[in-house]
């Protein structure tokens, strides 16, 4: 049975396997929807080919957290405790292999960690400005490194209020109003970089990526 047709973008990771590519790169681009559900599973299909693949660990502890679609304020309290424990088990697992992987990918996931508490907590406001100013420096490390680019547009309050009303795509888009729009919250560079993602990725942010992500 073919998988749902999600585009072509890919990025390498360190991995021995082809599958573990494929299922990476699937759980990667089901991120980009803020369908954590379905990226956790292809993160999991990837490390049950490749075990050491650090950086499906890492999919799988950003996944576990609050997102767009479910903020830390909906979790239940079990809920809670679970995604805790959950993301504290891979982040210690990717960690452990961090020192293989390529440069942006263990700045990635050393960056995660900031994002990842020891214990539930009420408020993961300040867990998630730490992750957002870690992910900068990573960012500056990295400029040319599209899928780190795009964690930081997520990571940016102003385009997590842009995605509620329309998609990334389209406010990318020289056509439409949003055009405009995400210039002025982008600045010219990020706007540049984004316009360069979304051109290479062959990623259809509008339409197959995101069937349970209303407006994004």
């Amino acid at each position: 049975m073919d998988y749902y047709r999600l585009g072509t973008h890919s990025r390498p990771v360190t991995t021995s396997s082809p599958e573990a590519q494929t299922w990476f790169d699937r759980g990667l681009i089901w991120l980009y929807g803020y369908n954590h559900e379905a990226a956790i599973v292809c993160f999991e299909r990837a490390l049950a080919d490749d075990p050491d693949c650090a950086i499906a660990h890492w999919g799988i502890a950003y996944a576990v957290g609050p997102n767009y679609n479910k903020p830390w304020a909906t979790f239940e309290p079990e809920e809670r405790a679970a995604s805790v424990e959950r993301a504290q088990t891979s982040m210690t697992a990717a960690l452990a292999r961090a020192d293989r992987q390529t440069p942006a990918d263990r700045a990635m996931i050393e960056a995660l960690a900031k994002r990842c508490p020891a214990s539930p907590v009420e408020d993961f406001g300040p867990w998630n400005d730490a992750y957002a100013a870690a992910m900068r420096d990573v960012q500056r490390a990295h400029p040319n490194d599209l899928d780190i680019v795009k964690r930081i547009e997520v990571l940016t309050p102003h385009c997590l209020a842009l995605n509620a009303t329309r998609s990334f795509a389209e406010m990318l888009s020289p056509e439409r109003d949003g055009s405009r729009a995400g210039r002025a919250w982008f600045g010219g560079s990020a706007w540049r970089r984004g316009t360069r993602f979304c051109r290479q990725s062959g990623v259809d942010t509008a339409r197959s990526v995101a069937p349970n992500a209303a407006g994004y």
